[in-house]
């Protein structure tokens, strides 16, 4: 039973975060812009005003209060987890579906990627990032006519590096398979790749016949 407030954490996921603590300098800017806020009023209106604003700041410390309790609280869990999960040679990754962390042994994870790429892709002899950054300089120096000159240094990607891989646990599927996730902000093709995407945006104008924005917007289109 003592593990019972950890297991509660853990099954918060990722909306389980801990937060910035409040602080007493956000309330102080709080009085401050009142006050200036106040005295823009009609001078026999602004005593009631303070009135107001006195019992509303009260509550918001009251409520900071609570706020401080709660994420000290949630930072002891934090820290009485991780030690745990160390010890028991284990690492904590997200599942595919929902906001679900979860908890996996190294070992099992590190077999799942390898398995994942060794039935998946082929290993080449040479790293290839350097050539394929020569290459992106070179495009982005002869399309003049997309990428001006000023541009062309916001576009290189300084020291780029091949893009990293994660991995997200299918929970439902059977042998809780991964799906991979890539990182590639410091591949040589992001920068530009980012900027092109704007400008495609900017001279396209392609309809979403099979994707909605949000569920209000499906709402909407239902009824």
């Amino acid at each position: 039973m003592r593990h019972q407030p950890d297991q509660h954490q853990i099954h918060k996921g990722r909306t389980g975060t801990t937060g910035q603590e409040p602080t007493i300098q956000h309330t102080a800017n709080l009085v401050i812009e009142t006050e200036q806020a106040i005295r823009l009023l009609e001078a026999g209106s602004q005593d009631a005003y303070r009135i107001l604003a006195a019992k509303k700041l009260k509550q918001l410390q009251q409520t900071r209060n609570n706020s401080n309790t709660t994420h000290k609280r949630h930072m002891y869990l934090t820290k009485n987890i991780q030690p745990k999960i160390k010890e028991n040679n284990a690492m904590i990754t997200q599942a595919d579906k929902g906001k679900t962390l979860v908890i996996i042994y190294t070992h099992d994870y590190h077999n799942k990627v390898h398995t994942f790429l060794t039935n998946n892709f082929q290993a080449i002899p040479k790293y290839p990032t350097n050539k394929y950054q020569k290459q992106i300089t070179q495009t982005i120096k002869q399309c003049n006519l997309i990428f001006n000159k000023e541009q062309n240094k916001y576009l290189i990607v300084r020291n780029p590096k091949a893009p990293t891989l994660k991995v997200q646990i299918k929970l439902h599927k059977d042998g809780n398979l991964i799906r991979p996730v890539i990182n590639n902000i410091h591949s040589p093709s992001h920068k530009t790749a980012k900027k092109l995407n704007k400008i495609l945006k900017q001279h396209l104008n392609l309809e979403n016949h099979y994707t909605i924005v949000n569920s209000s917007t499906l709402a909407q289109d239902l009824t």
